[in-house]
């Protein structure tokens, strides 16, 4: 496929913002203030932590796709994703960590320069990618923080230039902080308000592909926002997110008078892009959910819808054991119970898998159809968990030795004959004791 790619976005690596999740961008393509997917460490890094907790996860591994622009019909124009991430849950009490690594990557097919009298004079492969690590920590399970290091690589005109450039790289990091504490009534419902915040895009301010003295500013972002997840025992449960994500660059201008001064009216633009959505989970199992993305000063208005299938084996359980201890304690007791049997204390095992798409349908002004209608978004995650938190590792190990400890020798044991309180019982008279030890005798 032959693919033009002209400057039509704001941010010269726009590999840097293209946002992903099924979920996340089926919700609005918000997620500063969520942890309910791995995808939510693009948004705000501090997330990580808290979602490796909530699905009693200590591994995790996803993979995104979308085709991009399907009015097109460009099927080299792709944008996929690769996630994995390690969490230490409790590793020391209240304090949760976790280590995500992605890899966003976008394909633009083939791009081709021409002379100026049309003629094609070269071509190249064109792509970007994104290479992130973020690290995350989660203190008391309601405050976490995290960062972001992404070194990105953007190959739009390879070998184009007098020196054959048309490459850039750089090192950009995010910053982000999460407030999210729990409230719980009666273990019956429980919810749970957040705020996030994220800086992106700190560090490196611009780029050039063919010369340093042209180079493109990098727009650094301001994500924030708030979102509310209500929970009834782990069934049913609704979740409202609105965010805000605003991007600042600089625009370079000049006015020239009738003198022929030049005067230097650069200025820094703010454009500010708004996200609403709302997830609604039935059972366990699955979720509905539908966002809308207002553009800077209703330049566009996307609705986006999806669904989302899970498994959880560690979540089922705690779900089956809040219903039933409505009735009888005991049933919840007694599933604990087996399971310790079958499984050692302080292994905490458990699979979990998801499988999410959602879809664009643009309602833009003036009844215009965007290029990224029916545009669609997939991904699918699985994870699994093996030893519980640091400290069920170490009772574990420790009971034994405690067990152990209680365990008397024979050699130590008291002689049965040796005169004392305990042998001055009459056997023949349980209740009658020795005279001489017996100080409330009455003669």
């Amino acid at each position: 496929m032959l693919f033009v790619f002209t400057n039509i976005f704001a941010q010269p690596v726009i590999t840097l913002e293209f946002p992903v999740g099924a979920e996340n961008t089926g919700m609005g393509e918000s997620g500063v203030s969520l942890d309910n997917s791995i995808y939510c460490a693009f948004f705000n890094p501090a997330s990580i932590a808290s979602f490796g907790k909530k699905q009693n996860l200590q591994f995790c591994y996803s993979v995104f796709n979308e085709p991009l622009l399907p009015a097109f019909h460009l099927p080299d124009l792709i944008h996929s994703d690769t996630t994995f991430g390690i969490f230490l849950n409790s590793f020391i009490p209240h304090l949760d960590f976790g280590y995500v690594h992605f890899t966003n990557f976008i394909n633009f097919g083939v791009n081709e320069w021409t002379d100026s009298l049309g003629a094609v004079i070269g071509q190249a492969h064109s792509w970007e990618v994104v290479n992130a690590n973020v690290f995350a920590f989660t203190f008391f399970d309601a405050l976490s923080v995290g960062a972001t290091i992404k070194q990105f690589n953007s190959l739009l005109a390879p070998g184009y230039g007098p020196n054959g450039q048309g490459t850039a790289k750089g090192t950009n990091y995010d910053f982000g902080i999460r407030l999210h504490p729990q409230f719980s009534f009666k273990n019956i419902i429980t919810v749970e308000p957040a705020l996030g915040i994220a800086w992106q895009t700190l560090g490196q301010k611009s780029v050039w592909y063919i010369n340093p003295a042209e180079s493109d500013p990098l727009p650094r972002k301001l994500l924030y926002g708030m979102s509310t997840t209500a929970d009834l025992l782990g069934l049913f449960s609704y979740t409202g997110v609105f965010e805000v994500d605003r991007q600042d660059f600089d625009v370079s201008n000049s006015l020239t008078d009738t003198n022929n001064i030049q005067y230097d009216t650069s200025y820094q633009a703010r454009d500010r892009t708004y996200h609403e959505g709302h997830k609604f989970s039935i059972t366990p199992f699955y979720s509905w959910y539908f966002g809308y993305l207002y553009g800077p000063e209703g330049s566009r208005i996307e609705k986006t819808t999806g669904s989302t299938t899970t498994f959880n084996y560690r979540n089922l359980i705690k779900t089956v054991i809040s219903i039933t201890d409505l009735f009888d304690k005991n049933i919840g007791k007694n599933i604990v119970g087996f399971e310790n049997k079958i499984i050692p204390g302080f292994l905490k095992l458990n699979f979990y898998a998801s499988k999410s798409k959602s879809t664009i349908h643009s309602i833009v002004p003036d009844s215009q159809h965007s290029p990224r209608e029916g545009q669609t978004r997939e991904d699918f995650s699985w994870g699994f968990s093996l030893a519980g938190s640091l400290e069920s590792i170490k009772k574990a190990v420790s009971a034994p030795k405690a067990r152990e400890a209680h365990i008397v020798p024979d050699n130590k044991k008291p002689a049965e004959n040796v005169p004392g309180p305990e042998n001055n019982i009459d056997k023949k008279n349980p209740d009658k004791t020795d005279d001489s030890q017996d100080t409330n005798h009455v003669e």
